[in-house]
């Protein structure tokens, strides 16, 4: 298992195939975000090459630019029946 950043294609190929999925996490909320000037990442866990969980992290800056306030959009897609995998994305 590692944990990665992954492109926006990998995001917008796995999240809908996820139970977790919503609305927050689809192709046009990552747009509007992108249009209202906050900055996308993606980020998740691979195993084998696999992604197991995924999470849609956008952020905007804060105080002048002194730091960066972030949010997982949609929350994360992962396996909750699974403590050591959400243990080791939020860890």
């Amino acid at each position: 298992m590692e944990f990665v950043e992954l492109t926006a294609e990998e995001f917008i190929a796995y999240a809908p195939s996820h139970p977790h999925f919503s609305f927050l996490q689809c192709e046009g909320a990552i747009k509007l975000k992108t249009l209202r000037g906050w900055q996308n990442e993606f980020v998740g866990i691979k195993d084998k090459g696999e992604i197991i969980a995924a999470a849609f992290l956008t952020s905007i800056p804060q105080l002048r630019g002194l730091y960066r306030y972030y949010y997982a959009q949609g929350g994360l897609l992962i396996d909750y029946t699974q403590p050591k995998l959400v243990e080791y994305i939020l860890g």
